[in-house]
């Protein structure tokens, strides 16, 4: 996964080409997917263009 390693540009790309479908891998092995989706994705968006 690209936002633990920093690459904020890299994994707003993948969460615009996925564009909030969580029923795959990675998501569907935490608990409530769509939280942790929602986490990560604004993680890179308010880190994207710093790294």
């Amino acid at each position: 996964m690209f936002v633990p390693e920093g690459r904020f540009d890299a994994a707003l790309e993948q969460f615009r080409l996925v564009d909030g479908y969580v029923d795959a891998f990675p998501w569907r092995y935490w608990d409530d997917p769509a939280a942790v989706y929602c986490l990560l994705r604004d993680r890179a968006v308010r880190s994207a263009g710093r790294s």
